[in-house]
C-alpha cells in the first residue's frame, strides 16, 4: 500500500455495522457541499487555462461516493450471497473469503477511485481494506490478509488521506440495525462485533501514523460525532486546497 499520489481527497468511514459510518458519511457530503469551495478556473484567449481568482461552490460531480464490497461489481455481488450462507466462506475459510472482498477492492479503486483522485475529486468511501478485520482474531491474522490484499490488489493500493472508524457498543449497533429492519448476518451478532471493535484497534495499533481516526459513536444524536469528524476533515480540505467559505458564489 501506497500514500495517496494523487491530487483529490480520499475518505473512508469504517466500523461494524451500526456504527453509524454511512449515516455520518452522507452527512459529511452534506457539510462538504454547503461549506466548502474551490477556486475556478477559466479558458485565456490563446486557449490555456487560467485563474479568475474565483470560487465556487462544490457541487456533487466534485465528490465521489464509493462502497465495499459493490454489489454491482461481480464479485461484490457473490460477497454478499454469500455472507446469508450458513455454511459460506465467511465460515468455513474466512480468510479465503477475504481474497474476495480484496478482488472487488482492486476493481473498485481501479475503475472509480482511482480516476476520482486524478481528477482532483473528493472521494468518501463506505469501508475500504480496513474492513479485512472483520475475519482476524489476532494480530497475525490481520498482517497475514493485509500481505493478501497488497498481493492481490498490487500498485494500485491507494491508502487513504483518512480513515474514520466509528466505534459503538455491541448492544447499540445491533438495535440500531433492527430498527431499519436489517436481517442480521453472522457479522452482526454481539460478540462478533465486540471482537470486531477490538480488531479494529487492533488495526490502528499495527499501522500507526496511517490516518486512523477512532470516533465514539455512541450518542443518539449523529452531529455529536459529526462535529468530531469535520473538526479532523477540515483543515484536511483546506491543505489540499480546498477552501472553507459558506458565502462562496454560486
Amino acid at each position: 500500500m501506497i500514500p495517496n499520489p494523487y491530487p483529490g481527497l480520499f475518505v473512508v468511514f469504517e466500523g461494524c455495522d451500526g456504527g453509524g459510518k454511512s449515516t455520518i458519511r452522507g452527512m459529511v457530503m452534506d457539510v462538504i457541499l454547503r461549506d466548502f469551495a474551490i477556486k475556478s478556473r477559466g479558458m485565456g484567449l490563446s486557449g490555456n487555462i487560467i485563474s479568475l481568482n474565483t470560487t465556487r461552490r462544490l457541487n456533487t460531480q466534485d465528490i465521489v461516493l464509493v462502497k465495499e464490497p459493490g454489489k454491482d461489481r461481480p464479485i461484490g455481488a457473490k460477497i454478499y450471497e454469500e455472507l446469508f450462507k450458513s455454511d459460506g466462506l465467511h465460515n468455513t475459510d474466512p480468510v479465503g473469503f477475504q481474497s474476495w472482498y480484496a478482488l472487488d477492492s482492486k476493481q473498485n479503486l481501479r475503475e472509480n477511485i482511482i480516476p476520482a483522485l486524478r481528477a482532483s475529486r473528493i472521494v468518501l468511501a463506505d469501508r475500504f481494506r480496513h474492513s479485512l478485520v472483520l475475519s482476524a482474531k489476532s494480530q497475525g491474522d490481520i498482517e497475514r490478509l493485509m500481505a493478501t490484499n497488497q498481493m492481490i490488489i498490487g500498485e494500485d493500493f491507494i491508502w487513504p488521506d483518512v480513515t474514520f472508524i466509528f466505534e459503538v457498543d455491541a448492544k447499540k449497533a445491533i438495535e440500531r440495525l433492527k430498527k431499519k429492519g436489517v436481517a442480521l448476518d453472522e457479522f452482526e451478532k454481539e460478540d462478533h462485533i465486540n471482537r470486531t471493535v477490538g480488531m479494529y484497534r487492533l488495526l490502528g495499533d499495527v499501522y500507526k501514523n496511517k490516518g486512523i481516526v477512532y470516533i465514539n459513536n455512541s450518542e443518539d444524536d449523529p452531529n455529536i460525532a459529526l462535529d468530531k469528524v469535520m473538526s479532523i476533515l477540515g483543515p484536511i480540505l483546506s491543505k489540499r486546497g480546498f477552501i472553507f467559505d459558506p458565502r462562496a458564489a454560486i
